[in-house]
């Protein structure tokens, strides 16, 4: 009998001491979705390999991007916007050539949440190299998924280039 009682002091103390249980389900209610504090980070670089198009021909495309953010609330109030200025360009391997795809634009980001970003870019590209000079208007969309602080996934489709990569920060 004293076994027992010792036993059940001992078990008792271990229910009184131990903290109480968290619940398995986040019960806190989610934010709004597409609105919430923009993204504190001002500078981006991207590494994107990808397809490049240049004419009528493919190939690997190693691709290259630098990003200034230029507008912090973006153009729309009710929204969880921003606006960067982009540098884009690198090499693109077609048929035994090697031509250059270059871009400067405008993209602009859409903060689904603090995991999901969505953009819109538009601009200027163009080709150089193996006598292939071209230049012509950018158009593209892409997404962002940012599961770390200091780095983002980041997949891309324009008329010239479909890629996916990675994005560092700043």
């Amino acid at each position: 009998m004293r076994a027992f009682l010792l036993s059940l002091f001992v078990i008792g103390q271990f229910a009184i001491a131990t903290p109480p249980a968290t619940p398995a389900v986040n019960i806190e209610p989610e934010p709004e979705q597409w609105k919430g504090k923009p993204y504190d980070h001002r500078f981006q670089f991207s590494f994107l390999p990808g397809l490049g198009v240049v004419g009528a021909s493919a190939g690997l495309s190693l691709n290259g991007a630098a990003a200034v953010k230029i507008l912090n609330t973006g153009f729309l109030d009710d929204v969880n916007d921003q606006a960067y200025v982009e540098v884009f360009g690198g090499p693109c391997f077609v048929s035994g050539l090697t031509t250059f795809l270059y871009s400067t634009h405008l993209r602009w980001d859409f903060h689904k949440n603090e995991f999901w970003s969505f953009y819109a870019l538009g601009g200027v590209g163009g080709t150089f190299g193996n006598g292939l000079n071209t230049i012509h208007p950018r158009f593209g969309v892409g997404a962002f998924w940012n599961i770390f602080e200091f780095a983002s996934f980041r997949a891309e489709v324009s008329h010239e280039f479909t890629g996916i990569g990675i994005v560092y920060l700043l």
